[in-house]
């Protein structure tokens, strides 16, 4: 059995319900031939500023006047120093964890490594923040909600992974695959008991921001993890943490999917006997051929465009006899390219180009 070593933690951890109140006059109100008039009541709303227009209900016995209520929503930019700050740092712990995941086979290893790496970026990260002064609430939701957990969520994927690790079982494959399936249900169960708060985050929502991402701003019935209270809250808000860490999970399910596909594939692999007199072999990149076949899925090159990513992918190894990994992972690493991120498409595109131009060969 493995060791398990202890991973080092880190403080890891509206609806503006604007209450109506009814005054209703002595008079009795009748649904009756009478015309009820209603005036316009608008609030114009954006996260910097509230507008509010006075509210008058007119009550008489004849006429009652109700205002519907308009709400306008500013889109905010917000542009700070501190950004482009924030923004370097995180470019170079990404080009960190890209050189250690490449150099670094042993999964345990990576994490502990990963690990060490990413708390100091966030010691870093909260030394720029206490530097900062912020001059607007926006510009604190900004961090809590759109920076502060791009680091904190690498932290809580690789510990999260480290522990996966640990306790992987060393008997066979099916062992192996009920231990995956059942840390699998672990994520899925999460992700059920905070469905509200992940339906926020997917919807681009904001209404509760100013709850959620501003520091002191404690609501005990916005389902606040216990956590927090352990916390610095000088460099925490309520859901700072549980964003991080729902991110971080999002990661978690894509690893022990691909662990899991990993070792299916495998078992059909050892079961089938291998065609050594196979035509075609892929002799350029995994990386290149996850790209490829991310562009013919996205076109809809296979099945009408009704073939999903996994059927591709498993084909695509049988044919040529490849295992191309954390496919998944993969892409999300070609995607954060600083520049070409098509680079084999666009390689395809000049050589194929070339050829034509070149080519003495007839139709």
């Amino acid at each position: 059995m493995r060791r398990m070593k202890q991973s080092r933690g880190l403080g890891v951890f509206f609806f503006l319900s604007t209450n109506y109140i009814t005054h209703y006059s002595p008079f009795t109100t009748h649904y009756s031939p009478f015309t009820t008039h209603h005036s316009l009541f608008t609030i114009h709303y954006s996260p910097l500023t509230i507008h509010h227009s006075p509210l008058t209900t007119h009550h008489s016995p004849l006429t009652i006047h109700h205002s519907p209520l308009t709400i306008h929503h500013s889109l905010l930019t917000i542009h700070h120093p501190m950004n482009s700050k924030t923004n370097q740092l995180l470019t170079d712990l990404n080009e960190q964890l890209n050189f250690i995941n490449l150099e670094i086979d042993d999964n345990m290893i990576r994490c502990e490594k990963a690990i060490e790496i990413i708390m100091k970026s966030v010691e870093k990260l909260k030394i720029i923040f206490f530097k900062e002064n912020f001059k607007s609430q926006e510009q604190e939701i900004e961090f809590f909600k759109n920076i502060k957990p791009k680091f904190t969520s690498k932290l809580i994927y690789y510990n999260i992974i480290y522990k996966i690790e640990a306790r992987l079982p060393n008997g066979g494959e099916r062992v192996v695959k009920i231990y995956i399936k059942n840390e699998l249900d672990k994520i899925k169960d999460y992700f059920y008991n905070n469905h509200e708060f992940n339906k926020y985050r997917r919807t681009g929502s904001n209404y509760l921001d100013n709850k959620y991402y501003v520091r002191g701003a404690v609501d005990i019935k916005l389902a606040i993890d216990s956590f927090y209270f352990e916390v610095d809250q000088n460099f925490s808000t309520s859901h700072d943490f549980k964003l991080a860490k729902i991110r971080a999970h999002d990661l978690v399910q894509v690893y022990l999917e691909d662990k899991l596909r990993a070792i299916e594939y495998k078992a059909i692999k050892e079961k089938s006997q291998r065609n050594h007199n196979a035509k075609l072999i892929w002799t350029a990149s995994k990386v290149a051929l996850i790209e490829l076949l991310y562009a013919l899925q996205s076109e809809g090159a296979f099945n009408y465009g009704r073939a999903d990513l996994k059927e591709i992918m498993d084909h695509f190894e049988k044919i040529f006899d490849i295992d191309l990994g954390q496919y998944r992972r993969t892409f999300l690493e070609i995607r954060a390219r600083k520049t070409e991120r098509t680079k084999f498409i666009n390689t395809l595109k000049v050589t194929l180009n070339k050829r034509m131009d070149d080519s003495d060969e007839t139709i």
